[in-house]
């Protein structure tokens, strides 16, 4: 960040789809300690919650995202999200 290069983590949806159950609550846990990191930041850094969920229904993407910005708010409360459209 001090290069004025953003760090950028890539979540694959395949994963969850094998156990949605058990894999989200790892999504959440890993988005949580995410914004705990970046919480001081500048407004320049934003967060992009999953890329490309062509493999996860409308209804999974939906529940997940809805859970992650709740999560993120508790640290970040006006950080910028980017939230995905379902490809279904």
């Amino acid at each position: 960040m001090t290069q004025g290069l953003l760090p950028c983590w890539i979540f694959s949806t395949g994963y969850l789809v094998r156990d949605f159950d058990a894999n989200s609550v790892a999504f959440y846990k890993i988005w949580q300690q995410v914004a705990e990191r970046y919480r001081d930041y500048p407004d320049t850094l934003m967060f992009e919650l999953i890329n490309e969920p062509n493999k996860i229904t409308t209804d999974m993407l939906n529940e997940l995202q809805m859970k992650t910005v709740e999560i993120i708010r508790e640290t970040n409360p006006t950080r910028v999200i980017a939230l995905a459209a379902s490809f279904r």
